[in-house]
């Protein structure tokens, strides 16, 4: 699956994009615009390939190249996430990936951290600013709603915790 997603990011690139406008703009006299699609560069791309994979050393490659840490809707920080892979979170967060970025169903990290179980990656989302009252306005779920949805019994002991304590409800 890491392997398919990675080829259906890299399959366009902004020169194809580039082509196919100019064609259609000599074929027919103007563009029709499709919704914005994030175009994604190569320095873009190396960094989600690097967070997929784990590779701390193409991630900084992808970053001093000019990447976006937050291309595509966070998808570095997401695929880190999903991978369990907390070296890559801190990486990225320290490098200011931000931990409320939500993808197009409105999930962040840290909800997705919950959904899978993964305490030491919710902490650390949580420790550079993750908001735990964040909802999906698609799903209309929050980090503890995915936890309990999930049955991740020490995921939810763990943010009732943190909303306690910080009062949230």
């Amino acid at each position: 699956m890491k392997i398919w997603y990675l080829l259906l990011i890299c399959m366009i690139s902004v020169e194809q994009i580039q082509a196919a406008e100019k064609k259609a703009e000599t074929v027919y006299g103007t563009i029709v615009r499709m919704p914005e699609i994030p175009i994604l560069t190569k320095a873009d791309q190396l960094l989600i390939e690097g967070a997929i994979e784990g590779d701390k050393e193409k991630i900084e490659e992808a970053l001093r190249n000019g990447a976006n840490i937050n291309a595509n809707r966070g998808s570095a920080l997401r695929n880190a996430v999903m991978n369990d892979n907390a070296e890559i979170v801190l990486l990225l967060l320290y490098n200011r990936a931000n931990p409320d970025v939500q993808d197009s169903i409105g999930l962040s990290p840290l909800m997705l951290a919950a959904e899978f179980g993964y305490i030491k990656i919710a902490h650390l989302l949580l420790n550079f600013g993750a908001d735990p009252k964040l909802r999906s306005e698609f799903l209309d779920q929050n980090a503890l709603d995915r936890a309990k949805q999930n049955h991740k019994k020490k995921m939810v002991e763990f943010l009732q915790k943190v909303t306690e304590t910080l009062n949230i409800r």
